[in-house]
């Protein structure tokens, strides 16, 4: 199955939410274009003794253990490795790296029924068989408009296509009831549901500037839905500097996106105002503004220091008390900006703040892959 739509958690969330029903387990792969065929089938391992041995990866655990794989982003993936997916999708069989070979359960029944071959010679033999129950959800977006490269009609082909839409206006709104006290005032949620509806409409229509397909990326349904509930939670904010942190359009959007503009000028947006929360304490699970208003969130397992904040300009003190509203809401944060303006000082403050302490920095490169974010190996 092929779940294609727009950028965002929705696609895996219904994955998940079906294995979740249907009570199946999971093999989750990310692709990106630093996978490679060991990052699907098998890899070398150290074991203690020194001894080197294969270890199955997600592909190989989920097509002889019945298990849906799904793989995220497979516009990503490089040629190469596009016809090892195919082969297992078409015809069950993979050759693994430490000489097993992995067959349809259909031609492996078929051998012991005839008494061509015994389980034990196949066994023997590294002929492994495929569960029946093997299946694969493949999660992507359409090329174009999106970056990335289309599907290749073969392997288009062994996938049952769905897209997913975005979701309706009054769905946003039903769902936006039922998140949990404070609830959104009622001004504010149609602003933000209207400027979401505007959005999915650029998204589809072409742009006379761009000639073609329209370069406005879409608004995530879950950013709609945290904007409202961080509205809820502090509902003196601006609705368009909450807005602004979930969909900065200055920085999405070219400013030559004449639909854009001509779309959007109803609205006023403006991406900064007064900020009327300030962070006065930090306790353990609980941080209070304004030296009044107390909210529950996570804290680390330091004692939190406020002692950096008033080394802080008036700029920088208002960036910290949005970054402390996001955390208060449960969303992750990304600072933005030029060389040398307090990027990663904000962020040692914000650790410090809240207890996070000590903080490690990863400096980014190039030609960092995907796996160094995560894991390293090393010897002992």
């Amino acid at each position: 199955m092929y779940l294609i739509g727009a950028y965002g958690p929705l696609r895996r969330w219904i994955a998940m939410r079906y294995c979740h029903v249907s009570g199946r387990a999971v093999e989750y792969v990310p692709l990106t274009r630093d996978t490679t065929e060991s990052d699907l089938k098998q890899r070398k391992e150290i074991k203690q003794g020194g001894n080197v041995h294969y270890t199955d990866l997600p592909a190989v655990k989920a097509a002889t253990e019945g298990r849906v794989l799904i793989l995220e982003g497979i516009e990503n993936c490089e040629r190469n490795v596009l016809p090892i997916i195919n082969n297992l999708l078409e015809n069950r069989e993979m050759t693994l790296e430490d000489g097993r070979f992995l067959m349809s359960p259909t031609r492996y029944d078929s051998l012991i029924r005839e008494g061509i071959k015994t389980r034990e010679e196949l066994t023997k033999n590294g002929i492994v068989r495929v569960h029946e129950g093997f299946r694969v959800i493949a999660l992507g977006v359409p090329c174009p408009p999106y970056p990335g490269s289309p599907l290749d009609p073969p392997l288009r082909s062994r996938f049952q296509c769905c897209v997913v839409p975005s979701v309706p206006v009054r769905e946003l709104i039903s769902a936006a009831r039922t998140l949990p006290e404070p609830k959104c005032r009622g001004e504010a949620l149609q602003t933000i549901v209207a400027f979401s509806a505007s959005l999915t409409e650029l998204t589809i229509q072409p742009s006379r500037s761009t000639h073609g397909l329209s370069k406005i990326p879409p608004v995530s349904e879950h950013a709609i839905l945290s904007s409202i509930r961080q509205l809820g939670l502090f509902p003196d904010l601006s609705v368009w500097s909450v807005l602004w942190r979930a969909y900065p359009w200055d920085m999405l959007v070219p400013p030559t996106d004449d639909i854009f503009v001509e779309a959007m000028a109803g609205f006023g947006l403006k991406k900064y105002s007064l900020q009327p929360y300030t962070v006065t304490h930090v306790e353990r699970d609980r941080v209070v503004f304004n030296g009044s208003l107390s909210y529950p969130c996570h804290t680390g397992a330091a004692i939190p220091d406020l002692a950096f904040m008033g080394r802080l300009t008036s700029v920088q003190q208002r960036i910290l008390s949005g970054m402390s509203q996001s955390h208060v809401s449960g969303r992750d944060i990304c600072l933005v900006g030029g060389k040398g303006e307090g990027k990663s000082m904000l962020a040692r403050v914000f650790s410090s703040v809240f207890g996070y302490i000590p903080s490690e920095t990863m400096f980014l490169y190039s030609d960092m892959s995907a796996r160094d974010l995560l894991q390293r190996r090393v010897t002992g």
